[in-house]
C-alpha cells in the first residue's frame, strides 16, 4: 500500500493529490532516493507539515530550558518530550476538519438537494457549540406509509463537514424515508473547539439527547449510523450504559478495529509496530467494546476498501455478542462510496424491517434525568414549523459561521 496516499486519503474524503505540495514532495524524492530512504523522508515530511505547531512548541521549551537550566536538563527532558509529540502526533494525523480548504467557511445547505431542515447548535457536555442539521420527513409522507419513520443519527467521517454528505443524505431520506440528524463534529465545519477523542463521543451524546428531547419523531425508531471513525464513534455511543436503551440498533460501515491497528498496518514500519498502545493519544479501541452492544447491528463492508483492511470488519463482526447482527458485503464498495453499490439501501431496508418487526428493546429512557441534558442553543429552520419550539427561525441557504 503507497505509505503517502494511505496516510493521507482522509476516511472519508480523497483529497486531489495531483495539486497538494506533499504529492508534489513525493514526486521529487522519486528522483533521487531509494524506496526505503523516500518512505522515511516522507513520514519526515508529512509529520512537519502536519505537525509544525507542535514541533514549534518543543523547541521553544527546549531553548529555555537550555538558556535557564543548562544541556544537562535538555538529555532529561527529552524523552518525555518524544512521548508527548506521539501523543499528540495522533490528532495532526487522524483529523482533518479543513480539508477540502474551505470546509471550516463553507457547508453546503440540504436546500441544494432539495431537503427540508433545520440548522441548529446544540451545546455539549463540555459546553462547547457543535452544528448539526435536522432533516425531517414531512408529516404527509410519514401518514401515506402509515407508520412513523425512523431517524438516523448520522456520524460521518475524519474529514470535510456534513455538507460534503448531503448526497448520500438525500438517497437515504428518500429511499428508507427516514429522519436523518447530522452531526458536525466539534473543531469541524461550523462548530466550536478542537476534534479528540473523549470530545467527539460527548458530540454524540448531545446529539442523541437532543432527539429523545425533540417532538414529533418516534423514540421508539432511533438508529446509529456511522461510517469509518464515524462507526466507532457509534460503537462507543452505543456502550455508554446511559443510552442503552435509547435507541433501537446499529450500523456501522467500513470501520476499523482500532486505531493503533490502523497505524501499524498504513505505516509498514518496524518502529510503528513495536509502539506500545498507550503511546496513540487516540485509540477508539472498538474491537473491545463491540461485545457490550446488545442491540441489532448491520456490518456494512467494502471488499474494496482501499484505507481500511475489510478484515477489520470481519473481525468486529465475530467479536460481537449482539443476539441479532449481520455483515453484507460489497465486492465494489471502496471507503468512501459503498452507498453507491446496487442493493445498498435495500439492505438496510431489510435490516430495519426486521429490527423492528421481530426485535424489540427499548424503554423509558431519561425520564427523570431532563434537567442534565445538553442545551439547544441556535435552531434556524428552512421550511415554516407548527411545533411549539419558539426558538425556531426561516434560514436557507449557506450558514454563518459561529466564532471558533
Amino acid at each position: 500500500m503507497n505509505l503517502f496516499r494511505s496516510v493521507f486519503d482522509k476516511f472519508n474524503y480523497r483529497p486531489n493529490y495531483e495539486t497538494s505540495s506533499s504529492f508534489r514532495m513525493t514526486l521529487r524524492l522519486k528522483k533521487f532516493f531509494s524506496p526505503s530512504v523516500r518512505q522515511v523522508l516522507t513520514i519526515i515530511g508529512i509529520i512537519l507539515m502536519k505537525c509544525w505547531r507542535n514541533i514549534l512548541l518543543l523547541l521553544t521549551i527546549f531553548c529555555i530550558i537550555l538558556v535557564l537550566l543548562g544541556f544537562w536538563y535538555i538529555i532529561f527532558f527529552t524523552p518525555l518530550a518524544v512521548v508527548y509529540f506521539l501523543w499528540k502526533l495522533s490528532d495532526d494525523l487522524i483529523y482533518h476538519p479543513d480539508s477540502p480548504p474551505d470546509s471550516r467557511k463553507n457547508v453546503a445547505s440540504p436546500s441544494t438537494v432539495q431537503l427540508p431542515f433545520t440548522d441548529l447548535y446544540l451545546t455539549t457536555e463540555d459546553n462547547v457549540k457543535i452544528h448539526c442539521m435536522f432533516i425531517q420527513q414531512r408529516d404527509t409522507d410519514s401518514r401515506s406509509s402509515g407508520e412513523s419513520p425512523a431517524t438516523f443519527l448520522y456520524l460521518h467521517g475524519n474529514a470535510g463537514n456534513i455538507g460534503h454528505r448531503l448526497n448520500n443524505v438525500a438517497e437515504l431520506f428518500h429511499f428508507l424515508k427516514v429522519n436523518i440528524l447530522l452531526v458536525e463534529y466539534r473543531g469541524y465545519g461550523y462548530s466550536q473547539g478542537r476534534p479528540s477523542e473523549k470530545g467527539l463521543y460527548k458530540d454524540a451524546q448531545a446529539a442523541l439527547e437532543f432527539l429523545h428531547k425533540k417532538a414529533n419523531i418516534d423514540k421508539n425508531k432511533i438508529i446509529l449510523y456511522g461510517r469509518s471513525l464515524g462507526a466507532a464513534v457509534a460503537i462507543n455511543l452505543a456502550t455508554v450504559a446511559r443510552y442503552r436503551n435509547a435507541f433501537s440498533c446499529l450500523i456501522v460501515e467500513n470501520t476499523f478495529t482500532n486505531l493503533p491497528d490502523i497505524a501499524k498496518i498504513v505505516v509498514d514500519n518496524v518502529f510503528i509496530k513495536w509502539l506500545p498502545n498507550w503511546v496513540f493519544g487516540n485509540r477508539y479501541d472498538s474491537i473491545s467494546k463491540i461485545s457490550n452492544i446488545k442491540v441489532p447491528i448491520l456490518f456494512l463492508s467494502g471488499l474494496a476498501d482501499e484505507i481500511i483492511p475489510p478484515s477489520m470488519m470481519t473481525s468486529l463482526f465475530q467479536t460481537s455478542t449482539s443476539p441479532m447482527k449481520l455483515i453484507h458485503t460489497f465486492p465494489n464498495g471502496n471507503h468512501n462510496f459503498t452507498w453507491r453499490c446496487d442493493g445498498y439501501y435495500q439492505v438496510i431496508n431489510n435490516f430495519l424491517i426486521k429490527v423492528f418487526t421481530d426485535y424489540s428493546h427499548i424503554e423509558t429512557f431519561l425520564t427523570n434525568d431532563s434537567d442534565n441534558l445538553s442545551g439547544i442553543d441556535q435552531i434556524h429552520t428552512s421550511e415554516d414549523d407548527e411545533s411549539d419550539e419558539d426558538e425556531i427561525e426561516t434560514s436557507t441557504g449557506i450558514y454563518h459561521r459561529l466564532p471558533v
